[in-house]
């Protein structure tokens, strides 16, 4: 058993770390996101432009959730999404269901309503790379991709099959994890995973996390008579919504962001894969021939399973199939969802609220100890990063200092010999001497460290830690590392404790505790 304390280190000390350049505006409220339709903590009721749970909707929502408890039509949501990533894929899919969760309780008891987290799972995705591996203990697992890796040749991962890949992935899992306690446990809970395809594995892994707390599954694939509707819609006016995103891409480049989408995006499924279509006010080309956009609508409303929409319009299907109160996005996502606000007024619905997902870097009871050692209280985890720089305070830095001068009036005494053209071997030397000097500089400051307790092994095995390849540890480690070491109570303790409501990254340190 464990229970994690949490503290919190604001996005804009992050910034250099990954992109969290929309999370640090949110947080500051600077002028660069005036307008940004942000959830705030609010007594009003409100959802999407949705204008209820359709009794279609319920019938579809409780074929793909078997377990799910009865919804009706003032039920609202919290909705957040991911691609479905190979045994989830990295922490920050889990860190988003948990989110869900967590807003939605909040609403449910600010509100008095039923509010529902629930998880679009992007099945419909056709992008292998993103989802065909995971991170374990510093190894990564990949499927090799025996696809063919072109335009209108890939196949929706939802419909790629995992069967062969089982035994595989838990021999993967037998040689890396670290033995445990919970080993066992775990690797029990990937056996009963149905690995028919990508989707299904994802989506029976995050049941054996999240059933609990009630969480809903949305699979696109099988959503896609509710979200024609706003397809067919979109596609009788694509001129106009074309228009209305390069309106939305204008804003975010006047408030000093990279536009994350080039355009609108509409595929069809033919021959199992999905095929890009090209649309223009004339018409379009399908496989069956060339229709103009009033019969594809028609077509996209008759066979709603032919087609799927692209990144800038998924959220808009979203708001227009379910009553949705807010929609979790990661860093980038914030920015598109903030981009198609303009498609929002032309198709004549109301969005959801915007709001980022947790981000939260989690110290085990080993990193606390190394941190207490270096010095560092463990809430400001990230000044380790300031130590593997600093040069040591000691006589040795002023030795130090002394060989660099030195060492810099040798170089500038040998830049100055009178010569028409340098020789090879007088190149080598100077740059033998730089080299040379930087590694005496570098040994004199790690002996130095060593004798203070902040060895460069120590700190960058801390760092390796907080930051594995260099990135926050939710890009890089998957959900499997964390069960592996703290069971079950690990998803619980990060649903009980982690604040969607906090404006920061959160550090969550492990506390054992004896039960």
């Amino acid at each position: 058993m464990i229970r994690l304390e949490t503290g919190f280190t604001p996005y804009a000390d992050l910034v250099d770390i990954h992109s969290f350049h929309i999370n640090a505006a949110l947080a500051a409220y600077d002028e660069r996101v005036m307008g940004y339709p942000r959830y705030e903590p609010s007594s009003d009721v409100f959802s999407s432009g949705s204008s209820g749970l359709t009794p279609s909707a319920v019938n579809v929502l409780s074929r793909i959730n078997h377990t799910m408890s009865p919804v009706n039509h003032d039920t609202l949501f919290v909705i957040g999404g991911q691609q479905v990533g190979l045994m989830g894929g990295p922490l920050y899919t889990f860190l988003k269901a948990v989110s869900c969760i967590r807003l939605a309780r909040h609403l449910s008891e600010q509100w008095n309503r039923d509010v529902r987290p629930a998880f679009w799972c992007a099945t419909e995705d056709h992008d292998i790379l993103e989802v065909n591996r995971f991170n374990v203990g510093g190894t990564r697992y990949v499927i090799p991709h025996e696809f063919r890796m072109k335009r209108g040749h890939m196949a929706p991962v939802g419909s790629i099959s995992l069967k062969d890949y089982k035994e595989s992935v838990i021999s993967f899992l037998n040689n890396v994890l670290i033995e445990t306690e919970y080993t066992g446990w775990l690797l029990e809970i990937v056996n009963k995973i149905d690995f028919s395809t990508f989707g299904t594995q994802f989506i029976h892994l995050m049941r054996q996390m999240f059933d609990s707390y009630g969480l809903i599954y949305l699979d696109p694939l099988r959503m896609q008579h509710l979200t024609a509707p706003c397809l067919g819609e979109i596609v009788e006016h694509w001129v106009d919504f074309e228009q209305a995103l390069n309106d939305g891409s204008r804003l975010l480049g006047e408030r000093g962001f990279d536009v994350p989408l080039p355009g609108i995006r509409l595929f069809e499924m033919t021959g199992g894969c999905r095929v890009p279509l090209d649309i223009t006010s004339r018409g379009v080309q399908l496989s069956s021939g060339t229709v103009s956009l009033e019969e594809l609508a028609a077509e996209i409303r008759s066979n709603p399973e032919r087609f799927s929409p692209g990144a800038a319009l998924r959220a808009l299907c979203q708001d227009s199939a379910l009553p949705v109160v807010a929609t979790i996005g990661g860093p980038s996502e914030l920015l598109y969802l903030w981009q198609i606000l303009p498609l929002y007024t032309l198709l004549g619905i109301r969005h959801s609220a915007r709001f980022p997902r947790i981000s939260a870097t989690f110290l085990s009871p080993s990193v606390v100890r190394a941190l207490d050692k270096l010095g560092i209280e463990w809430r400001n985890v990230f000044n380790v990063m300031k130590l593997e720089e600093e040069p040591a305070r000691t006589q040795n830095s002023s030795d130090a200092k002394l060989i660099r001068e030195r060492g810099a009036s040798l170089i500038q005494a040998i830049d100055n010999l009178d010569r028409k053209d340098t020789p090879r071997w007088l190149r080598t030397a100077r740059k033998s001497i730089l080299s040379g000097i930087e590694r005496i500089v570098d040994q004199l400051h790690e002996e130095q460290r060593a004798k203070s307790g902040l060895s460069r092994n120590r700190i960058l095995k801390v760092m390796n830690t907080i930051l594995p390849g260099g990135r926050l540890q939710e890009r890089e480690v998957n959900i499997l590392q964390f069960l592996n070491q703290y069971g079950p109570s690990f998803v619980s303790q990060c649903v009980d404790t982690l604040d969607p409501l906090n404006d920061a990254h959160h550090i969550a340190r492990v506390v054992p505790v004896s039960e």
